[in-house]
């Protein structure tokens, strides 16, 4: 086997193997995992617990190389390296650092940065969510701990006493915009993850999507909790409009859902089956809200008048797919298809406005 065909292998599980050390009553269980494995070179991790007085001490972590020579496996030991988890603790920054590279969270500008651990992010998003409730004391003290926390240098700490005795109240907002920055973050990185698991069904998708209806940029200021508005038919998602305050429908289909196929006959390409079912459900549904516009005015107190649709499924697909779905939405009336990778974009450059 090839070391691509490993590489390929690992993405999607891990072999891991695990030894009791019977011999040596110092060294508790220890894991091997493969990390690459060709005809002549291999390397590998080594876990290795470490007992005193039977419980739980450290662990150490090696990464190793092996050499194989006359069908024999040794290693070598000057391309190996060793971390422990005791004091100094190596192996978790290293952790942390790797699940940051993997998850796409870490920025691609030059500079120097700081990775805050998960557990951490939330207590500091939390901390957002609340300061506005607090008391001008009690937002001095919040941000006097996280100036204490995450800037040890005086001449920071000072700058920031200044801007809150000065009644600059932007530094709250920078602060806030800082916190909503690291959580939109979070969130790119894990949709990002998301479609790359073909095996996510819709309603994991319409959960995710609940409560960020920042990725469509500053087009929606508000997700209504409402989805029922006419008998018998569900929305996933009801939008209100920046610009208007009118209402949109939202409605989610797979990542994995097919768009178009090429109609040879007629040289064209021509909506799959899932995309002319989905847009068919969305016709119906809005042909229903605007025979009960009325009904919904005086009973809910909201104007769907002339409500659009935006239905998103699908990736972008090769070029001619991509000029099929711009022709496509050219034609629809109060509909639009978005695919997932356009929708990511959109995500992406909210990010970016952000960072800058």
């Amino acid at each position: 086997m090839s070391e691509d065909n490993n590489q390929q292998t690992h993405e999607e599980f891990l072999e891991v193997t695990t030894i009791e050390a019977k011999r040596n009553s110092n060294v508790g269980n220890v894991h091997n995992v493969p990390l690459s494995k060709g005809p002549r070179s291999m390397k590998s991790a080594k876990l290795t617990e470490i007992v005193s007085g039977g419980e739980l001490h450290h662990r150490e972590l090696r990464i190793e190389s092996h050499e194989r020579k006359g069908g024999l496996w040794s290693t070598v030991d000057k391309r190996s390296v060793g971390l422990t988890d005791r004091d100094p603790d190596e192996v978790t920054p290293l952790k942390s650092f790797l699940d940051a590279f993997m998850s796409g969270t870490l920025p691609d500008a030059p500079g120097q940065y700081r990775i805050i651990p998960k557990d951490a992010h939330e207590r500091l998003v939390q901390i957002a969510r609340d300061i506005p409730s607090l008391e001008l004391s009690g937002k001095i003290q919040v941000l006097k701990v996280v100036a204490e926390g995450l800037a040890r240098s005086k001449e920071t700490q000072d700058a920031l006493q200044a801007r809150i005795e000065a009644g600059d109240g932007g530094v709250f907002l920078d602060f806030a915009a800082a916190v909503k920055l690291a959580d939109y973050s979070s969130a790119l990185a894990r949709f990002q993850e998301m479609l790359g698991d073909e095996t996510l069904t819709e309603p994991r998708y319409q959960e995710f999507l609940t409560g960020q209806a920042w990725m469509f940029g500053t087009e929606y200021s508000e997700l209504l909790d409402r989805r029922v508005w006419v008998r018998d038919d569900q929305a996933d998602f009801m939008l209100r409009r920046t610009a208007d305050g009118y209402l949109e429908i939202l409605e989610i289909k797979r990542p994995t859902a097919d768009l178009f196929r090429y109609d040879k006959s007629h040289d064209a390409w021509v909506p799959a089956a899932d995309l002319s079912e989905a847009i068919g459900q969305v016709m119906k549904y809005i042909e229903e809200i605007d025979k009960q516009r009325n009904a919904i005015r005086a009973d809910d107190d909201e104007d769907p008048l002339k409500i659009r649709a935006r239905v998103v499924m699908g990736r972008d697909g090769d070029e001619h797919a991509q000029a099929a779905l711009r022709n496509l939405n050219s034609h629809l009336h109060r509909i639009e298809v978005l695919t997932y990778d356009q929708l990511f974009r959109m995500a992406e450059r909210v990010v970016n406005l952000f960072r800058s």
